[in-house]
Order: structure tokens, then sequence, then C-alpha cells
């Protein structure tokens, strides 16, 4: 299976940042003014991709849709992301389409984060390139989801039907907005009660303590820069 075709983290972990991002900021003065629509953006690189949701009107590769290279446990290009689909909405302020181009961008930040850090794990372990390591990481990743304690699903609303339509880096069709809020459902779901203390095979608690920090750190930095930056030049 070529690497670009495997997404992780789930979407319990990224629900999960969410909710801590929540939890420590008003959404507005993150500057989103959709709490909702951003939410679903932090699912959106992973609808077409064809794991996550099913059924779809269309399938895309992981590497389009997540701004990738082909690579060992590859490391979406969130930098080039948020200038290419964040940017140019940024003068804006904010909006439902701007909502759901940032929480895009910030499941890029995870995934990158993660990834890269799983594969100096596994480099530096001695693992080669290949499905062996590849399935004692998606396994630890798939128990550390499940560890988490989560609750937030997206609504389907006319807003974020019309927001995923016209999301710049391709439209969402309704059904698989439709499609995908169903398999968050599932997720949060299976999520509760969350799995206690999981046995990890080649990663660690405080690997994922750590990164999932990095990864906070990052988004909740760049959203506080944003939302000051218009702040300042619409007052």
């Amino acid at each position: 299976m070529p690497s670009c075709a495997v997404s992780l983290p789930s979407w319990n972990v990224h629900i999960a940042h969410v909710e801590r991002l929540f939890q420590e900021k008003e959404p507005c003065t993150l500057g989103i003014a959709s709490a909702n629509c951003f939410l679903f953006g932090n699912l959106v690189p992973d609808i077409y991709v064809g794991y996550m949701v099913q059924p779809l009107t269309k399938t895309l590769s992981y590497c389009r849709t997540h701004v990738a290279v082909d690579e060992f446990m590859p490391t979406p290009c969130y930098n080039e992301f948020w200038d290419l689909y964040v940017v140019p909405l940024l003068a804006d302020g904010p909006s439902p389409e701007r909502d759901l181009a940032l929480g895009a961008w910030a499941h890029l930040v995870c995934d990158h984060s993660y990834n890269l850090a799983a594969r100096k794990v596994a480099l530096a372990a001695g693992y080669k390139p290949g499905d062996g390591v590849r399935v004692l990481k998606q396994s630890d990743f798939d128990d550390y989801g499940k560890s988490l304690s989560i609750s937030m699903v997206p609504k389907l609303t006319p807003t974020l039907i019309r927001a995923a339509h016209s999301f710049s880096q391709y439209p969402i069709d309704k059904p698989d907005v439709t499609a995908a809020i169903d398999a968050a459902q599932r997720i949060v779901d299976t999520n509760t009660p969350a799995m206690p203390s999981p046995s990890y095979r080649l990663l660690s608690t405080e690997f994922f303590e750590t990164t999932a920090q990095a990864a906070h750190n990052i988004i909740i930095s760049n959203l506080l820069d944003g939302a000051t930056q218009y702040n300042t030049s619409s007052s």
C-alpha cells in the first residue's frame, strides 16, 4: 500500500484537539466565527481519501488532500496549505468558509506533528519503511485515539453545507458532508466510554503527550496570531 494512502491520526484524535482548544479559548478569541465549521474542517482532509467515510461521490489521494509527498509516514505541508487556502481568506475576517479552511489546516498540523514524531521513533528503533512498522504504528494510534474522551460531532446545517461546497482546495458535496458527519458520530459513540490505559507496541504514553502538546501549541499560536492580525487591520 502506498504510504500516502495511510491517514493518521484518526478522527478521535482530531476531535480531541478541537475540544481541548475550545476548553482553553473561546472560538471568537481565535478568530473563529463558526465552531461547527471549524470542527468539520478538522475532518475534511480525510473525507475523500476513502478510508474513514463510505459511501463517497469521489475519492482523492492522501497526498492531494493533505498537501504531502509520497514518503514513509508522510508529513503534510501545513504551511503551504496556510499560504494557499487560508491567507486569501484572512483579510475579509471570520466566515464559515475561513473557519472550515482553518479546521483543515489544523488537521494537517496534527498529521504532520504525529507522523514526523512517529517516523523518528521508528527509524531510531531500526525499523525500515514497510507494512510491519505501519501496522505497529497504526495499532498504537488506534489505541491512543480510543483512550480519549470526546463528545463533539459536527451538525449538518445550511451554513456548513455552503462552506463545504465553497472549500477552495476542492468542493465537498452535500452527500459526502452527511456521510462524514455520520462517520464522526460513529467514532464518538465508539469512544464512549474511553479505553483506559492503552498498552503501546512502538510508541508510548510520553510520546503521545509530548506530540499532542507540540501540535496544540502550533495550532493555538497561529490562530491567535491570525485573529490579532485581523483585529489590527480592521481597526
